[in-house]
């Protein structure tokens, strides 16, 4: 963000303090949204987007590195799921499944319904403070 004030007492021409204005209302609308949705601004402006959720205007090599940081995100939270899932499946309900003669598909089956069931019960703002070392109720 821009320091209005500061670029006033330097003695910026209103031209530029304007556009320096301009960024921070963008920078804003940027970080508020909670998923950009893109699409192109004008068509005599190539290369440039505007978010249509919060109206944000990005240059076509933010969009890339926004969206190569989605994918990445996208692929980490995918590697936790399968492992959560992993775990549940393990633990808890492939050696009941082996003792009542379930199948592999009835296995993973009630694996996933319980990994679903798990995630809906837990108290994740709870779990955020355990993880990051703070002190609190068990």
């Amino acid at each position: 963000m821009f320091d209005i004030e500061k670029a006033r007492e330097n003695v910026l021409d209103e031209r530029t303090i304007a556009i320096l204005e301009k960024m921070n209302v963008n920078s804003i609308r940027e970080k508020s949204c909670d998923g950009h949705v893109f699409e192109r601004s004008e068509t005599d402006r190539p290369g440039r987007y505007i978010c249509k959720k919060c109206g944000c205007s990005e240059d076509a090599t933010w969009i890339s590195g926004y969206n190569r940081g989605i994918e990445h995100t996208k692929a980490d939270a995918e590697k936790y799921k399968l492992a959560l899932f992993a775990v549940i499946r393990n633990s808890k309900v492939l050696p009941k499944g082996l003792i009542l003669g379930k199948s592999a598909t009835e296995i993973n089956k009630m694996s996933r319904e319980t990994m679903d069931e798990v995630l809906k019960s837990l108290d994740f703002e709870k779990i955020r403070s355990w993880y990051d070392g703070k002190r609190g109720e068990i």
